[in-house]
């Protein structure tokens, strides 16, 4: 697929996935690219499903380490593949995803305490 995760490729894979109209469309590209390839590959398979995998393909094949368990298990594996991509992810993690965490997190405490009155 071409760099920008558009182009030429893009086109020939959506008359790919247009003639077999799949139920299910796996794409393993980075988020970046997932966020633009998929609205256009959707249009040539309205009634599939399509599954963004990202860094799950790179995690099978064994390219990246998975965090050890006892950090997979306490829910902190963001922050081990924080400190193995920095530069990648500080953003997506940091400035993106904190104050998401921080708005669920308050939301589950008001609710929490709700069902508790």
């Amino acid at each position: 697929m071409a760099e920008d995760g558009g182009g030429d490729d893009l086109d020939a894979v959506a008359r790919d996935i247009h003639a077999a109209q799949p139920d299910l469309v796996y794409v393993g590209l980075p988020l970046a690219k997932q966020i633009t390839a998929i609205p256009r590959l959707r249009r040539a398979a309205p009634g599939s499903w399509f599954l963004g995998l990202g860094m799950s393909l790179s995690f099978a094949a064994g390219e990246v380490r998975r965090a050890p368990a006892w950090v997979q298990r306490t829910g902190l594996e963001w922050l081990w593949r924080l400190s193995q991509e920095p530069t990648r992810l500080w953003r997506r993690y940091l400035v993106e995803g904190l104050p998401l965490a921080a708005a669920l997190f308050a939301r589950a405490l008001t609710r929490r305490r709700e069902v508790a009155r």
